[in-house]
């Protein structure tokens, strides 16, 4: 038989079977990757900023607990 024509054979039969799953693969994590970012970009649209500048603050309606305020030793002072 010809050395070259076992060469491809060797190479080329795992990248015949590797590249599909491959390709899935990646096409599945790009999607997932979009949908992330389109998730994200949805929940910033849904922060709303206070007017003096300060951190966005959550929509209540999404259902975040409360901040529970602990005491300290400035709070108690």
């Amino acid at each position: 038989m010809n050395p070259d024509l076992i060469t491809a054979a060797v190479l080329g039969a795992p990248a015949a079977v590797v590249a599909p799953a491959l390709a899935i693969a990646m096409h599945r994590t790009r999607k997932a990757t979009t949908d992330t970012l389109a998730a994200l970009a949805a929940h910033r649209a849904d922060t709303t900023t206070p007017p003096d500048g300060g951190q966005p603050v959550a929509d209540p309606g999404i259902g975040l607990a409360p901040v529970i305020p602990l005491r300290t030793r400035r709070t108690a002072a």
